[in-house]
């Protein structure tokens, strides 16, 4: 099996039994780290997750992640993790710190889906 099968794979599991998935994943400016997410969605080549560390909202890019593996740790539901003031509104500068681009193995429908995605959170949709 390949490595981005079995991400997906994980994902899809964590997803599925409602659990933080563990990621090791490298940047735009190749700086790697370990998050603890909750995967909501894939669109395209970007996961759309809650990240226990930054307490919010965050987009990685499938190709960034170097390894995914499902915990046993019960993922915050969505409306726990939900701004409690308006001050805590999303952070499109931080969802977007990883915004994939066109000429780094990342197709253009797949930025203008991730585009469309950020626009309707803003506009109060939600996953």
């Amino acid at each position: 099996m390949d490595k981005e099968t079995t991400i997906q794979e994980a994902i899809a599991q964590a997803m599925e039994r409602h659990v933080l998935l563990e990621i090791r994943y490298i940047d735009k400016h190749g700086k790697e780290s370990v998050r603890l997410v909750r995967p909501d969605s894939v669109k395209g080549s970007v996961l759309f997750a809650y990240c226990m560390l930054r307490q919010g909202e965050r987009a990685f890019v499938l190709s960034r992640i170097q390894e995914a593996g499902v915990t046993n740790q019960p993922a915050p539901a969505p409306e726990e993790t939900e701004p409690e003031s308006e001050n805590d509104v999303l952070d499109l500068d931080a969802l977007i710190e990883d915004m994939p681009s066109p000429r780094k193995n990342v197709d253009e429908a797949d930025v203008e889906d991730f585009v469309r995605t950020v626009k309707w959170l803003t506009l109060g949709g939600g996953f």
